[in-house]
């Protein structure tokens, strides 16, 4: 820029000196010689400025082409601030990807690291998700269950000796709460479950007030809400991670409560009459042992299948009289299976 500022002084300096030297010698030759002269003049100082002007553009181009080609390439270190010392040896904090500017600047969240993307818990088979350890408890996992079987009457009163051997099919849900070691947990279940039992061809009539009858069919629907501990014998637990199968067993226990009615034959009835229907609240406890073995069978679900028995001693209040007892206790032997997630 000083360059061309310099250039421009000189020419000028020349373009005066020229104009200067023509006006004498236009005073000197007089007025008609003035005239040729000062057309010439003109013509001359017309042919200088266009000189100039071309003179002055290429040394604007020079100066612009310096300037470009002398523009740094990378960011130059700023000097250090007068009085402080500069540091050297520096080094910046290491980030993994170098696209993070916490990581760059060196803070921390405090958030636990993920080790990339991931699916959801009960599709891509990984550990991670809302119920994973926190603190010293383990995950919390879901079943769902079927329980079906023979539900064996073996004591009572007026049932006992009154009804067959019926069928019971329950179904529900299973909250799981491991524990840190994931080789135990303690299970909450919820579900509904529903017997039915046949009466006996081989019963005594009964008198209930005044009318003789007998058995016909027994209804029991219940909601089931219980409370067990179970454990599993090779630990940990998690199938997902590519265990094998493993072997789980447990203990709980069970309220019932739910509506029932007794179908009941009466004797000297003619059709449609010789039916009568008795129904009452349902009301039982149950305690129950199983055994199950739990296969994986991709990503966090896990199947299982195994046995259950229960003990279950139910109330209901069908018919009246003098030592009547309409309670009942039955033994159930059912077959299992559920699915876990």
């Amino acid at each position: 820029m000083f360059g061309l500022i310099v250039q421009m002084s000189k020419f000028r300096r020349g373009i005066w000196t020229i104009t200067r030297v023509y006006r004498i010698r236009s005073r000197v030759r007089g007025s008609e010689a003035g005239k040729r002269s000062k057309i010439g003049m003109n013509a001359k100082a017309i042919h200088c400025g266009a000189l100039l002007m071309v003179v002055i553009s290429g040394a604007s181009l020079q100066a612009q082409g310096t300037l470009y080609n002398t523009y740094p390439t990378a960011p130059q270190a700023m000097p250090a601030p007068i009085g402080v010392p500069l540091q050297t040896g520096l080094t910046p904090p290491p980030s993994s990807t170098g696209l993070n500017p916490l990581a760059d600047a060196g803070i921390t969240t405090g958030l636990p690291k993920a080790d990339g993307l991931y699916a959801a818990h009960w599709l891509g088979g990984s550990s991670h998700g809302c119920c994973d350890n926190e603190g010293r408890h383990g995950p919390i996992e879901t079943e769902l269950y079927l329980h079906t079987g023979a539900s064996l009457p073996v004591a009572g009163g007026f049932l006992n000796n009154r009804v067959q051997v019926g069928w019971l099919t329950q179904g529900g849900g299973r909250s799981l709460f491991f524990n840190a070691e994931r080789d135990a947990a303690w299970v909450l279940d919820l579900g509904v479950g529903f017997i039915y039992n046949n009466g006996r061809a081989d019963q005594l009539p009964y008198n209930q007030e005044g009318n003789l009858i007998t058995v016909r069919n027994l209804y029991r629907t219940y909601l089931n809400v219980g409370l067990g501990r179970d454990w599993f014998m090779f630990a940990p637990n998690d199938l997902s991670e590519g265990e094998g199968a493993n072997l789980r067993y447990g203990v709980d226990v069970a309220g019932r409560l739910g509506t029932s009615h007794l179908d009941a034959n009466l004797f000297g009835g003619a059709p449609p009459f010789d039916y009568l229907r008795y129904s009452d609240i349902y009301g039982g406890l149950a305690l129950a042992l199983h055994a199950n073995v739990e296969v994986p069978i991709g990503g966090s679900w896990i199947f299982s299948f195994g046995v259950r028995t229960e003990y279950v001693y139910s109330w209901v209040d069908y018919v009246t009289g003098p030592d009547v007892q309409n309670n009942l206790y039955d033994v159930n032997l059912l077959l299992t299976t559920g699915l876990r997630f």
